[in-house]
């Protein structure tokens, strides 16, 4: 079962400066990677033989789980959740939330009395006073809330907040995206690609086979089925998934960068704990630049000392 497209399109609505740029990073026509649910509490379960669902009631937590290593597990919690199935079809169409709705992302969290997610116009619609709040701190607050998934564009009604980042240069958000490939950083495509694609096919660790697990499962197909020369022709998809995999925490591997010299900020990076999304980028970027030197552009201002919180 794949019901859900979420973890990206609301991850951009929290980084709120970018938010459609951010959208439009993904392909917002399909419906994600998550390919089942964990039930952590259900307490009333109506469905079907076939295992479609009709409704979760009196008290819902579930978590959304994909096989993609790149998307993190998804909470999501109402008092009430109602499944639409089209005749003859494997996925809902329609799933409606109702009261004390939660979904909690690992970089933001939206609050809502209702959510109504309607798969085929591409509309995620939430009511009743939503709360969106964002890792940054940044917190808005509406009167309703629309996610027009097929136009990438977001829609809040009565919204209020107490401070936005509004400059594309200010804000952990455009910071985060300074770190971000650019179509022009990558200085010779049709090597990088050729590159990736072998490295993503052989059995050692590299930083190719890093990147190539970190794809979605469309990029993964498409770097393991087609030859590079037609792999030029899906760069912007390429780019996309290459950009989110900037923001992802399992990027190093050691085995996979053995042999490659890190400089010392990327090694003072790399002996942290934790790191800030501004910081994570940072530390991918450098990673890219020092693994793929001659295709990879330097970009200043990317490779600092690290950010304290």
């Amino acid at each position: 079962m794949r019901p859900y497209r979420a973890c990206a399109p609301m991850l951009a609505l929290f980084t709120v400066v970018a938010v459609v740029a951010a959208i439009a990073q993904e392909d917002t026509g399909t419906l994600g990677d998550y390919d089942a649910l964990r039930l952590d509490r259900v307490g009333r379960y109506e469905g079907f033989l076939d295992f479609r669902i009709e409704s979760f009631s009196e008290g819902v937590d579930i978590t959304l789980l994909s096989e993609d290593p790149a998307k993190k597990p998804l909470p999501i919690s109402a008092d009430r959740m109602t499944f639409t199935w089209p005749e003859g079809k494997a996925r809902p169409s329609r799933i409606e939330l109702e009261g004390k709705v939660v979904i909690e992302h690992p970089q933001a969290a939206v609050r809502a009395e209702t959510a109504d997610w309607d798969f085929e116009k591409g509309l995620l619609v939430f009511t009743g006073d939503p709360i969106l709040r964002g890792e940054d701190g940044q917190q808005i607050e509406a009167e309703k809330v629309v996610l027009n998934f097929q136009e990438d564009r977001l829609t809040m009604y009565g919204a209020r907040a107490d401070k936005l980042y509004i400059g594309a240069a200010s804000g952990p958000a455009a910071k985060t995206g300074a770190s971000l490939l650019d179509a022009g950083d990558v200085l010779d495509w049709p090597g990088f690609l050729a590159t990736i694609k072998t490295q993503g096919a052989a059995a050692e660790p590299s930083p190719g086979k890093q990147i190539v697990t970190l794809l979605d499962a469309d990029a993964r197909s498409f770097i393991a089925t087609l030859p590079p020369a037609t792999l030029l022709e899906h760069t912007d998809k390429l780019l996309k998934q290459i950009n989110r995999v900037m923001t992802s925490p399992d990027l190093y591997d050691a085995a996979a960068w053995e042999g490659i010299a890190l400089d010392a900020p990327t090694r003072a990076l790399l002996e942290q704990d934790a790191l800030s999304a501004v910081d994570q980028a940072r530390l991918n970027r450098a990673l890219l630049e020092a693994a793929y030197p001659d295709v990879i552009q330097k970009r200043p201002g990317t490779r600092g000392k690290a950010e304290t919180e």
